[in-house]
């Protein structure tokens, strides 16, 4: 068994090795020159060409271009001349520097750097930094698109030359380079040039045992094995009995014999593993790791949460699993998912919560339903308040006039039924509103039909306020005893709708 896992990994080692070096590739995003083969260390000088914002990647050896890129120099503070090496830095997929983050920054000397245009966040692209790229916008850095940052991190190793000048001697013609790619820029944006490879791998890991020293590769191991719920143990970087007890369980779930040796082969396989799980680790807030995402999962499909499952046991976990526990009778119900409690929430019988009716739109909601909710109500007549879809006080009640008009339940909340109805209906109109000369809705068609109904207006009814319903409106006020003013208050469009 052994010899044929070793046998295995030696393969998967070699063709992925004959793959890095053959078959993968950094595709050039402008199409303007082949691409260049993905590796490391690779021998690249870069040269910083100032007068054209513009960045080339030469072969060290034979001194041909390999790769345009676009960039923003230094303006209030100039990016600086210079012909160094690099001192060589981790690739950083994401730096926060102050309020700002940027992405792959490859240092050049003291605090210039090679990095991607500014983020606002990680996922918001400052618009200001991504519109100026080609121009100098930057405080001495070079800027470069995304994926050129990410470029130079994996290809510009510790040792390549940089050289940053202000004259273009190149004799290649950047000033229409630098047209083609802002041109391309512009039409495709900045999704056509975020950045595309995985993370740098790592070294492949020795086999571990008993006799292992390696105690950060054990650590690791340890911290996997958590991760998936099978270690409960410290994370000590020592391969003791506990660490040898839960790596054969792991063994033994895989169909592997449990040896109490972790090989290369099997490690690889641990750290890809996003499917196997066991009860022995208690889980609470802060704990992260496979098992979580299992969790939150299982809580989804029982009804318990509602977000998107991830590995981190948070403050919606911790919420969901007291729903859970409390559905149980499960004490206390503090959130925590203890290993004794685990195999029946996975695999057990549960029980699944009755679902509470959304109760729509009610007091202390905002944004465009209610906005388009106070629009309805106010040319219905049921509301004359500032429509700035916030659902306060006055709109309440102006829903609670609605429903009683309508013979719905007064709640004061709008569901599906009740939203439907005042959307669609004109049969029920409010007397909140004043009404006068300019004034709109289909309140005012309703007061016209009355009104003609009653002999004071001769017109076709419609939603305006004329001279004409004015004119009526006297009249009917005259013969209700009523001021002639022509204009309708609340008062007055209660007596008329009234006879």
């Amino acid at each position: 068994m052994r010899v044929a896992r070793i046998l295995i990994a030696a393969l998967v080692l070699t063709a992925a090795l004959f793959c890095a070096a053959s078959n993968a590739a950094i595709v050039d995003p402008y199409s303007f020159e082949p691409p260049v083969p993905k590796g490391y260390d690779m021998p690249y000088t870069l040269t910083v060409y100032l007068s054209r914002q513009m960045v080339v990647a030469y072969d060290a050896a034979t001194g041909e271009p390999v790769r345009y890129m676009i960039c923003s120099s230094g303006l209030m503070n100039p990016t600086p001349r210079l012909n160094v090496t690099t001192p060589g830095t981790v690739i950083q997929p994401w730096a926060k520097w102050g309020s700002v983050y940027v992405r792959y920054p490859t240092r050049i000397k003291g605090s210039y750097y090679f990095h991607s245009i500014t983020y606002n966040s990680k996922n918001s692209v400052n618009a200001e930094a991504w519109r100026k790229l080609g121009s100098r916008a930057s405080h001495g850095c070079v800027r470069l698109t995304p994926l050129d940052a990410q470029w130079i991190a994996y290809n510009c190793k510790k040792g390549t030359r940089v050289r940053i000048v202000s004259n273009d001697d190149s004799g290649l013609g950047l000033a229409a380079k630098h047209s083609e790619i802002k041109s391309y820029l512009n039409k495709n944006g900045i999704t056509a040039v975020q950045p595309t490879l995985d993370p740098t791998p790592s070294p492949l890991p020795p086999d571990l045992d008993a006799n292992s020293t390696q105690t950060k590769l054990i650590t690791a191991l340890q911290n996997k094995l958590r991760q998936r719920g099978f270690y409960a143990g410290a994370r000590n970087g020592k391969f003791n009995q506990a660490t040898i007890d839960a790596w054969n369980e792991y063994q033994l779930s895989q169909g592997w014999d449990a040896d109490s040796v972790a090989t290369t082969e099997e490690q690889v396989h641990l750290a890809n593993d996003e499917t196997t799980i066991a009860y022995n680790c208690d889980l609470k807030s802060g704990f992260t790791g496979v098992i979580v995402k299992h969790v939150e999962q299982r809580l989804a499909q029982l009804g318990y949460f509602t977000g998107t499952p991830n590995k981190g046991y948070d403050a919606q976990t911790v919420k969901a699993v007291k729903k859970y526990q409390k559905a149980m009778g499960i004490t206390p119900a503090n959130g925590n998912l203890l290993a004794s409690q685990q195999k029946a929430f996975f695999d057990g019988t549960v029980i699944v919560p009755t679902p509470t009716p959304d109760p729509g739109l009610k007091i202390g909601d905002s944004g465009s339903a209610v906005k388009k909710l106070q629009n309805r109500l106010y040319t219905l007549g049921f509301y004359a308040g500032s429509i700035n879809g916030k659902f306060n006080m006055a709109t309440q009640s102006a829903v609670i006039a609605f429903q009683k008009a309508a013979g719905l339940s007064q709640t004061g909340m709008v569901n599906d039924e009740c939203n439907t109805l005042i959307l669609s209906s004109t049969e029920y109109v409010g007397t909140a509103r004043t009404l006068s000369i300019g004034s709109k809705g289909i309140v005012v068609t309703a007061v016209e039909q009355k009104l003609a109904l009653l002999g004071h207006f001769a017109g076709s009814p419609d939603t305006l306020y004329d001279k004409a319903t004015y004119q009526a409106m006297k009249l009917y006020q005259a013969q209700a005893g009523l001021n002639q003013t022509g204009v309708a208050n609340t008062q007055v469009l209660e007596s008329l709708f009234a006879a």
